[in-house]
């Protein structure tokens, strides 16, 4: 970007960036044609910052992914977003009008040349644009890939984004995401988005869902957060639910604020609160269940306290990376932590220990 705000940590003339794997490098000027076009840009490289390392001291903020383009291989890649700009099709009259026409976007791009051997069927991350997966019209030559899953970016609140065209009844908000998304919301979800406060996706799917609306209420009866129980609800006991190809949950929502107050009170991670509902599923209440499986996180700063300080006497090889300015080490390192207590550390506490010891 040639003129970024401030909370821009990409490549910009006068800045540093990390490439991915290489060097830090730094952008000194951008050539232009005679349209105003850049068509190139000069930069100079750090050797002494190959492959993550840097000087002591040295903080890169950036670091951003890219392919050799005198070494890649050409792939075709194909963008798949929903097939209509609604969620209710034929509510129009003519499903037709209600097709999107940005549903497919085929794209030439750039590959890795260690992609040559892969097969369709294979399965990559491409770095900042999603997951794919190897089509079987790929040929030797040309390989072909479809995204399954796309990620999200960090930097796309600051961009202009494509969305598909809106449908006429919401055409006054067409400017705000979520205003076009309620304008779509049933009269229900309407009312359960406006009486607990609930987030527009929230509140259709526990409109369209009556046992997990049935949950949530029973959960807010019991003294729940409206909020904390509709996520509960409408993420993890409906993935659950949908994994075990189950129609209902073999517990009320009662249960569903037990569980949630194991997670207030900080007796369970987040983590621990996922396998505690997986079990739930056997029958078991949350609160037999941390008795019987030991589910309980450890909270006390000494303990954990002492796990860190294994964790980094062991790893000196990452300590220096991260004080190097490698700040990704930093969750590789969280990870040893809750590793050492059997996960059952409090994320949060561990985080904090680990910053206090590495800054």
């Amino acid at each position: 970007m040639e003129n970024p705000p401030k909370d821009f940590f990409r490549l910009a003339v006068g800045r540093e960036v990390r490439l991915r794997h290489a060097y830090v490098i730094k952008c000194t000027q951008a050539i232009k044609d005679p349209e105003g076009n850049v068509i190139e840009l000069r930069c100079t490289y750090d050797p002494s910052t190959r492959g993550g390392s840097a000087p002591a001291g040295r903080k890169i903020e950036g670091t951003i992914q890219w392919v050799s383009h005198a070494h890649a291989l050409d792939a075709e890649v194909r963008i798949y977003d929903r097939l209509f700009s609604t969620e209710h099709p034929g509510e129009s009259g003519d499903f037709k009008r209600e097709l999107n026409p940005h549903s497919l976007l085929v794209v030439r791009a750039k590959i890795e040349p260690s992609l040559a051997s892969a097969k369709p069927g294979d399965r990559f991350q491409f770095e900042r644009a999603g997951f794919f997966i190897v089509d079987a019209d790929s040929k030797p030559q040309t390989l072909v890939f479809n995204r399954t899953v796309a990620l999200k970016d960090s930097w796309i609140k600051y961009t202009k984004k494509v969305e598909p065209k809106p449908l006429q009844n919401v055409e006054k908000s067409k400017g705000d995401p979520q205003a076009r998304s309620a304008a779509v919301l049933s009269a229900e979800a309407q009312a359960l988005q406006a009486k607990h406060g609930l987030s527009a996706d929230e509140a259709r799917t526990l409109a369209d869902e009556p046992m997990l609306l049935s949950l949530f209420e029973h959960a807010v009866r019991a003294g729940s957060l409206a909020k904390s129980a509709s996520a509960l609800c409408c993420n993890d006991v409906l993935g659950e639910l949908r994994s075990r190809k189950l129609e209902c949950a073999p517990f009320d929502g009662s249960k569903i604020a037990e569980l949630l107050s194991l997670l207030a009170d900080g007796t369970l991670s987040s983590k621990q609160g996922k396998d505690v509902l997986g079990e739930m599923f056997a029958g078991e209440s949350p609160k037999a269940i941390v008795e019987a499986r030991g589910f309980r996180q450890i909270s006390d700063t000494g303990a954990i306290e002492a796990m860190v300080d294994r964790v980094l006497s062991g790893n000196s090889d990452a300590v220096q990376r991260f004080k190097a300015g490698n700040a990704n080490v930093l969750g590789a390192l969280v990870g040893l932590v809750m590793k050492e207590s059997a996960g059952k550390a409090n994320p949060k506490l561990v985080n904090e220990l680990l910053r206090k010891k590495l800054l």
